[in-house]
């Protein structure tokens, strides 16, 4: 397993621990001004919440020794069927030859369960590993686990193509 206790935040090549914080920046922005160290956390419907931690320093990706085993590629389940999304690009290309846009992402939701047991920085280190970069966030916030290619990718056995 990981050497770094949750919960903690692996940005930029910076590791914060020792949440002190969690904040609903949409009902209390001015959290913020607190000060101390942030990482923010955004939904694509707007959702916005901050974890404040009492130290951060620079330092790699924590090591883990477990692999990653995430679910079985029959387990993922998509928003948008290959009839839907035929749909969309057929309706994005609409709006670019009328010139409404000129350039549209259409995507998708993916979801499955994650078996129990599972390691986030197992993970991360396979998402690194294939999409390097200094940006790509790791962590263990109080409400579960969230790692993040940046930008997205498709990596190993049992994620979706």
């Amino acid at each position: 397993m990981s050497t770094v206790p949750a919960p903690f935040a692996h940005l930029g090549g910076l590791l914060a621990t020792g949440l002190i914080e969690v904040a609903d920046l949409q009902a209390d922005p001015g959290a913020l001004d607190r000060g101390g160290w942030w990482a923010v956390s955004a939904t694509f419907e707007g959702r916005m919440t901050g974890y404040r931690f009492a130290a951060v320093r620079a330092a790699p990706l924590p090591s883990t020794t477990a692999s990653w085993h995430g679910p079985p590629r029959a387990g993922w389940r998509s928003s948008l069927d290959e009839a839907g999304y035929l749909d969309g690009v057929d309706r994005i290309r609409r709006h670019i030859e009328a010139g409404d846009v000129y350039q549209v992402n259409l995507c998708r939701m993916l979801r499955a369960a994650i078996p129990g047991g599972s390691d986030p920085l197992a993970l991360a280190h396979l998402l690194a590993a294939v999409v390097p970069g200094p940006l790509s966030p790791a962590g263990v916030p109080a409400w579960g686990w969230a790692v993040a290619p940046v930008p997205a990718c498709q990596a190993g056995s049992g994620l979706p193509p």
